[in-house]
């Protein structure tokens, strides 16, 4: 359903959040974008596939890198907010997020959300897998503590 232009970092679940209707955001074409995703462990990253534009419908695939995951991890309760560039922090579901613009129709109609629980999970899921070993750990931990706020 199209609702007008969308702004890259606006989180645009206000419309089903908070609504006392029990089908929530699963209520209309919501169960079938959500069945349509797909996410698969690669040597990359997570390969997210079949996001639909909630704009236009548009499918499209992309990968969460290792790194990104490992910021958004990073997160806890109290502590300073750790985000990859480009990602944002939706306090109302409590994970962070990367909004994509369509390339057909030129909204920002694609968003991948984590918490940092799930990145944690999936970071794991390489470790296991040989993905990712602790030199690429330390490195990403290196970037972080040279930006991190100092407390």
């Amino acid at each position: 359903m199209y609702k007008g232009s969308r702004e890259q970092g606006v989180d645009y679940f206000d419309d089903v959040l908070g609504n006392n209707d029990e089908a929530g955001i699963l209520k209309g074409q919501g169960l079938a974008d959500f069945d349509s995703v797909k996410e698969q462990i690669t040597p990359e990253g997570v390969a997210v596939s079949q996001l639909s534009c909630h704009s236009c419908g548009t499918k499209k695939n992309i990968t969460i890198s290792w790194e990104e995951l490992f910021y958004v991890s990073q997160n806890r309760p109290g502590g300073p907010l750790m985000l990859p560039e480009g990602w944002s922090r939706s306090e109302r579901n409590m994970s962070c997020y990367i909004q994509m613009k369509c390339p057909k129709c030129g909204e920002a109609g694609f968003a991948v959300h984590y918490t940092p629980d799930e990145a944690r999970n999936r970071l794991r899921q390489a470790s296991d897998a040989g993905f990712i070993d602790q030199a690429m750990v330390t490195e990403w931990a290196q970037k972080i503590a040279m930006y991190a706020p100092r407390r």
